[in-house]
């Protein structure tokens, strides 16, 4: 559907006609949600925020001012902002209303509660993995049962749409053929901008609305300010920055390696068809961690690169621009070398002479002591810290300020570190704040909560610290 949109509105004849049909899609897609046809409402959405459609600043510029304001609700629905919190909100406000939800969210979830809860392969699963599965199982069975729609067949706009055709082995070519056609319709310049979707774009001038960029774009000589996209968000392959059930999500999971049953751990395989990948062996010498668009670092026990990726959203503003679905296998070196070109700055406070070890994973939380020394503290507040565990040590980096989101944001000295052999953890029973989990020295009777951001994140951090905690554990008690 995404690929359509774009075919459609690149092939108009004229830039008048090219505007014309960018306000039917937008109309379409506020149809789509009046339906509460989420899914393929993604897919529309995705198509109009694709690069070759967003760079057309000129063709955006004829729209009217109630198209544009349409567009803009619709992509705050949709927006992927805190593991996409308005878009299911909005689902759950649907009482017994007929819905077809985006199905990239369940099959997200789904996948991570496979990692962050690997199967045994026995008959009797982890009470929390089954308990997580059967909920979003529930979800969507509810979804189907009322799922009913009245809606007249017009057999000429059936045949119409069942004309369009896509091949998935030819979908790195039609992305580069789309970009192709979109530079000659409007000629790049050479901003980077020229090659950035609006999810690349990390400007005041986007972040607000999408309009508001297109604006300032027009009023100032069609040049954008020149603040380069975020490397975490480059593609190096092809230009379609689409997610209606496929591409950037499997960019990044692809090459993901999962220790469990259903997904077998013969090799790097890919997540939809299973097939076994090639690995990619670093060379010798690299000490990388994975640094993640959600804020957090996993990295392995030897300093180089674990095959155990996510993309989830990070505490406050950090975004995910990832999806599920078929995507282009490409490796890692592409990308990990926007990640050194990018900046020195975040290349210095990521370098592992800042950590004493090989860090296992890292990134923002916000900590509240409940018990210190067996006393509750008399005033109890949240304190923002990046939080990195290297081994069984976990080191804490005070804030520089209050809006600190990302590394650099934070000292390159820890304020504190502790170990947390023989510590407990677990995630807090708390269904209104599904993202806290609870790390407990009951020998010196100090507990605290933390606040992971979303659930995801919170059962990474339950995951690395479990393993943590219990280790060396028969030696402490020897």
């Amino acid at each position: 559907v995404s690929f359509w949109v774009v075919r459609e509105i690149l092939h108009a004849q004229t830039l008048k006609i090219r505007a014309e049909v960018l306000s039917h899609y937008i109309k379409t897609a506020k149809k789509l949600y009046e339906l509460n046809n989420l899914h393929a409402l993604m897919a529309v959405v995705s198509g109009l925020q694709s690069a070759p459609i967003f760079r057309l600043t000129k063709t955006w510029a004829l729209l009217s001012r109630k198209d544009k304001a349409t567009f803009e609700k619709l992509e705050y629905v949709m927006s992927k902002e805190d593991n996409y919190k308005r878009l299911r909100d909005y689902i759950s406000s649907l009482k017994m209303t007929p819905c077809i939800p985006y199905l990239g969210i369940y099959l997200s979830d789904l996948t991570y509660i496979d990692s962050a809860y690997p199967s045994t392969g026995s008959i009797l699963e982890s009470e929390q993995r089954t308990n997580s599965m059967n909920n979003i199982l529930r979800i969507i069975s509810d979804l189907q049962q009322s799922c009913e729609y009245d809606i007249p067949l017009l057999p000429h706009v059936q045949k119409y749409l069942n004309s369009v055709q896509y091949i998935e082995e030819l979908q790195k070519f039609v992305e580069d053929d789309n970009y192709k056609l979109s530079l000659k319709i409007e000629p790049g310049t050479s901003t980077p901008h020229s090659a950035a979707s609006r999810e690349d774009l990390v400007g005041s001038e986007v972040g607000a609305s999408p309009q508001s960029g297109r604006k300032n774009v027009v009023a100032e000589g069609a040049l954008l300010p020149p603040t380069p996209p975020s490397p975490r968000n480059l593609i190096p392959h092809g230009h379609r920055k689409c997610h209606s059930l496929g591409y950037n999500f499997i960019h990044k999971m692809n090459t993901t390696e999962f220790k469990s049953a259903t997904f077998p751990n013969a090799g790097p395989r890919h997540l939809l068809d299973d097939s076994v990948m090639e690995p990619h062996v670093p060379s010798r010498g690299q000490a990388e961690s994975s640094t993640l668009s959600s804020g957090i670092s996993i990295g392995s026990s030897d300093g180089s690169e674990l095959s155990e990726e996510t993309s989830w959203p990070a505490f406050e503003r950090n975004r995910l621009y990832h999806s599920l679905g078929p995507g282009t296998r490409v490796s890692r070196n592409g990308y990990r070398g926007h990640m050194k070109a990018s900046s020195s700055l975040e290349s210095e406070d990521l370098a592992v002479h800042l950590y004493p070890g090989a860090v296992t994973i890292q990134g923002v939380l916000r900590r509240k002591t409940l018990l210190k020394e067996g006393k509750k503290p008399t005033v109890a507040s949240w304190t923002k810290y990046w939080v990195a565990l290297c081994g069984t040590q976990l080191f804490y980096y005070a804030a520089k300020s209050l809006k600190a989101t990302e590394r650099k944001h934070f000292k390159s000295t820890p304020s504190k570190n502790v170990s947390v052999v023989g510590w407990m953890v677990m995630m807090a029973d708390d269904p209104e704040h599904p993202d806290l989990f609870l790390l407990t020295d009951s020998e010196k009777g100090n507990s605290y909560k933390f606040q992971a951001g979303n659930r995801m994140n919170a059962m990474l951090w339950f995951k690395h610290l479990s393993a943590a905690c219990q280790s060396n554990r028969q030696q402490v008690r020897a």
